[in-house]
């Protein structure tokens, strides 16, 4: 019996990839192209590309031959990029630090976990002159293409602290949106929104422990406690609990740049003596930050890999790219951009065990996302319409 379940699977594996072998037509091929880069190829350009390719023209390698064209950037990439970016999935955001850092790590296929965990500076390719938002970002000053843009900077590790960022959600583009003025709270209702596809209704919870509750928040809304128990405690409470990963951070709006402090930020240390008398206040002494959400029911929808509190946004950055949560929303943000899915048509996909390859490239391809989108538009997923 084993034997010929062991023969079935050699002659499924077999096909599969004799299929994937297979030489396509143009239709396919244009459809690819629109897909990696938006554009409904003319006949011309359409035997240009037949041409360029060397071998048969198979699936893989037309994928692979336009992941690698400049509008898989300056188009595509470009409205992914934008969309990471902010919580409304706007496409077309002003080009900043954090959208041309990850333009930079996908058309050179790198490690895009790392882009959040790592502290990096975009360089020019000789690592001479680094590149200040102002010149590099604004459209048509610097680069003449987004592609041109990230074929000219590279992601380097390595320099003085006062030169780099500290991951992806310590850019001046991120911290432009959720680092300024507010209680640097915004950035966790961003970060599971866009990168754990997770709303704020999902997590919140009333029954957690309002220990880390900030000192800004009244205990007394209206004068009910009862209130602050109802209403308040159940988003505060785990979004507090993990805000003090930023608490050295703040965004300059004048300078235009984010800033780090050796010490707590005075946007934590507000309204400190309300109602201490009757109500323990939570002081934010350091950086270091707690992730509430990880009983079993919780642990199942995230799939939590790597310790679940620590210090500093890498270590928090580091929690977040780890959960298998993570995989599965980059999969879906994926197929909506590439494949033009609805949100709702992918959350229905989520069990499918297609879903469950294309989710599982990202940690066995050492976080390739280019990899991840060329073998998407491929997927059988990519024609559910």
């Amino acid at each position: 019996m084993n034997k010929i379940f062991s023969s079935i699977l050699i002659l499924l594996f077999t096909a599969g990839a004799l299929a994937q072998a297979q030489t396509i037509g143009e239709e396919r091929i244009r459809t690819l192209a629109y897909r990696l880069t938006g554009l409904d190829l003319r006949p011309q350009q359409l035997a240009d590309l037949q041409a360029k390719i060397k071998g048969p023209l198979t699936d893989a390698a037309v994928a692979e031959y336009l992941a690698n064209q400049p509008d898989f950037i300056n188009i595509r990439m470009a409205s992914f990029a934008s969309k990471l970016s902010n919580e409304t999935a706007e496409p077309y955001e002003l080009m900043d630090d954090f959208q041309a850092a990850v333009l930079t790590n996908v058309r050179a296929g790198g490690n895009f976990q790392s882009l959040f965990t790592q502290s990096f500076s975009l360089a020019t390719k000789d690592y001479q002159a680094l590149q200040p938002v102002d010149n590099a970002f604004k459209p048509g000053m610097a680069y003449e293409t987004l592609d041109d843009m990230a074929a000219a900077l590279s992601i380097k590790t390595g320099l003085p602290s006062e030169v780099y960022s500290e991951g992806l959600f310590v850019t001046d583009g991120f911290a432009k949106r959720f680092l300024s003025n507010g209680t640097n709270r915004r950035q966790i209702r961003a970060i599971f929104d866009v990168f754990l596809c997770t709303k704020i209704e999902r997590w919140k919870d009333a029954t957690l422990d309002p220990y880390y509750i900030g000192q800004d928040v009244s205990r007394l809304p209206g004068g009910k406690h009862e209130e602050f128990q109802n209403n308040c405690s159940g988003c505060h409470a785990p979004m507090d609990a993990m805000r003090g990963a930023w608490a050295y951070f703040t965004y300059n709006e004048q300078r235009r740049i984010v800033e780090k402090s050796t010490t707590v930020q005075p946007k934590y240390l507000q309204n400190g003596d309300a109602n201490k008398e009757i109500y323990n206040m939570f002081h934010t002494a350091d950086d270091s930050w707690e992730n509430l959400l990880v009983d079993k029911v919780q642990q199942d929808y995230y799939g939590w890999r790597t310790e679940t509190s620590g210090q500093g946004p890498r270590q928090f950055a580091t929690m977040i790219t780890s959960a298998r949560r993570f995989d599965e929303c980059m999969t879906m943000r994926v197929l909506q951009e590439f494949c033009e899915l609805p949100s709702e048509q992918i959350g229905q996909m989520i069990n499918h065990p297609e879903f469950k390859r294309l989710y599982q490239i990202l940690p066995s391809s050492g976080y390739n996302m280019k990899k991840l989108i060329t073998e998407s538009v491929r997927s059988s997923l990519c024609e559910a319409k």
